[in-house]
């Protein structure tokens, strides 16, 4: 999924948020973790009946500017807002 995953990027046909659909045989923690993290993208795999999610969600680290303080006031005065 990675070669397939870097030729789309490089092609531009792939982009932030964009779905891929891939059968059993693409079913891996690496292929999810890339797509997430790397891609951007939300890798959409027929699961096998053994695969564990919170294994592949544990491995995921948001970025610190999440927690940025005025990053939290914004989003609280969106969020009144709306």
């Amino acid at each position: 999924m990675k070669k397939c995953s870097n030729e789309l990027k490089r092609r531009r046909l792939l982009q932030k948020e964009d779905t891929i659909i891939l059968d059993k045989g693409y079913c891996s923690y690496n292929n999810y973790f890339n797509g997430i993290v790397k891609f951007k993208i939300i890798p959409l795999i027929f699961l096998k009946k053994k695969l564990n999610m919170k294994k592949i969600l544990g491995n995921i680290t948001y970025p610190l500017s999440i927690f940025d303080k005025k990053n939290v006031n914004r989003e609280k005065h969106s969020s009144t807002t709306s």
